[in-house]
């Protein structure tokens, strides 16, 4: 058996069919929870501004009692917070276990672990954790309850992301179809990326910082929220203050002052609405529009569905690509670790029956008491300083061209960033394929043939130095250009890679 080559590439542990079947329908219940919700009312009042009021057609609807509402809310972020407490640790231990097999810890034998299941690891920990990090937008006042809990929820979160995230760069240039061992030695052959590889090079980079890059500014963001009150009723007031501070501006009535501010800016919109007309009244309108945009929870939830898209499209198309035509990359072998995954689905599953029952139950023996006063604990979105704001003074003047550009910039952002996660995944996967649809190690081996017959990738022949060649990335093997130039050389043999 060549050292390089993994005894079994696709670990049904990891890559088995139960265990991406519990992983797909544990994250695919959370995310849909937390969209239903949305839809139905059933996140805390202040998260709704009136443009999320307008897209879930709240105008149109029966109002419904602060008693059934309160019992919806109570019983959401219960089932939630079991479910992301579930995805926090899932992707702990799965990040754990990535870094023992990396740095080979005793036990952990990294010779005979694949880096296809490596990479499938770190790709379902990604999920796990960006499903978590959506539940954790949802729960930020719930969280308040029990500020210790919550102080080891995030330093377990911060700890997660922070080591997984150069785990994931890694795995965009590591080769599948060996061994871990081989696959981070220090034979930097088997890497897929080479200086010959520019324009794959450059891809994989952009893309991955700018998937980087996003990742941390939600964490940031999120953490910020769940320390900072004024940063969840508006970051720019926030920013604002730190900017003051910074600068020794700081005085102790500021958020006295920014309030004035606002109702000042209010009242200019206010007046602008009713004096214009024409070109500058679609102008005024468009600008108040995106300014509501940008603080509801709509927006916030496009993003979260962004994390989860990327994350699940990183993952699905790693799989198809790790291989050549006609090799399965999911193990179908069922065992003890398929059984078990699908069995430990029921608990969310049945936590799921349980939470729609006690959604749809009104009775009052079934009533949970939470606190809706902190609930209406002021946004900006439903202005503390102001009955009404511009975008309903907006929605009551200019009806219907306020209500054009709000679902054009809802449909066109919506659009954007949902795209925008499926092309970083495909950026940098697609960039794996050539014209006819070569896996990655298809695309390796062909390299390896050319390079093993005295050629470079672009078929001009080498005569400086000795060629190294990986015969399917088992051996490295010498080569003193094999009739190249004219010149026979004599032939080194083979020798193992250390």
């Amino acid at each position: 058996m060549e050292p390089c080559i993994p005894e079994d590439a696709v670990d049904p542990d990891v890559a088995g069919i139960g265990v991406l079947i519990s992983f797909a329908i544990s994250s695919l219940i959370t995310i849909l929870l937390i969209v239903i919700a949305y839809f139905r009312q059933a996140l805390r009042p202040d998260r709704y501004s009136s443009l999320d009021n307008v897209i879930i057609g709240l105008p149109r609807r029966k109002p419904i009692s602060e008693r059934v509402r309160a019992q919806r809310i109570a019983a959401l972020e219960s089932f939630l917070k079991a479910l992301s407490d579930q995805h926090l640790f899932t992707s702990f231990a799965l990040t754990l276990t990535i870094y023992l097999l990396r740095y080979g810890a005793p036990g952990f034998d990294a010779e005979k672990v694949s880096a296809y299941s490596y990479c499938l690891a770190v790709n379902i920990a990604l999920l796990s954790s960006t499903v978590h990090l959506s539940a954790t937008t949802i729960l930020r006042d719930n969280l308040d309850k029990f500020k210790w809990l919550r102080l080891v929820r995030v330093i377990i979160m911060v700890v997660t992301i922070g080591c997984l995230l150069p785990q994931l760069v890694l795995t965009q240039v590591m080769e599948p179809s060996i061994t871990l061992r081989c696959a981070v030695g220090p034979a930097e052959e088997f890497l897929n990326s080479t200086p010959d590889d520019y324009e794959f090079g450059l891809t994989v980079t952009l893309a991955t910082s700018a998937i980087i890059s996003a990742l941390v500014c939600g964490y940031g963001r999120r953490i910020l929220e769940l320390y900072s009150t004024s940063f969840r009723q508006s970051p720019e007031r926030w920013a604002s203050s730190v900017f003051n501070t910074i600068r020794q501006w700081f005085k102790a009535d500021i958020q006295e002052h920014l309030d004035q501010e606002t109702v000042s800016y209010n009242e200019r919109e206010l007046v602008d609405v009713h004096t214009s007309s024409g070109m500058m009244l679609h102008a005024q309108l468009l600008r108040i529009v995106c300014t509501e945009f940008r603080q509801s929870f709509f927006t916030e939830l496009i993003w979260l569905l962004f994390y989860t898209v990327y994350s699940i499209f990183q993952m699905v198309f790693f799989i198809i690509w790790s291989f050549e035509p006609g090799q399965s990359p999911i193990s179908l072998k069922w065992g003890f670790g398929q059984v078990l995954p699908l069995v430990l689905l029921g608990l969310p599953v049945i936590s799921a029956i349980e939470f729609y029952d006690e959604w749809a139950s009104n009775s009052p023996e079934n009533e949970r008491s939470i606190e809706l006063q902190e609930m209406g604990a002021g946004s900006q979105t439903n202005s503390q300083v102001d009955d009404l704001s511009p975008y309903d003074l907006c929605l009551n003047h200019h009806r219907e061209t306020t209500l054009f550009y709000t679902w054009f910039l809802v449909s066109v952002y919506s659009a954007l960033v949902i795209a925008g996660a499926f092309e970083f995944s495909w950026a940098t996967w697609g960039t794996f394929t050539t014209s006819d649809g070569e896996s990655i190690t298809g695309r390796r081996e062909r390299r390896d043939v050319k390079t093993f017959n005295g050629f470079d990738e672009k078929g001009n022949c080498r005569e400086t130095g000795p060629l190294v060649s990986i015969h399917r990335l088992d051996q490295a093997v010498t080569r003193s250009g094999l009739h190249c130039g004219g010149s026979t050389l004599k032939d080194e043999s083979p020798r193992d890679v250390v």
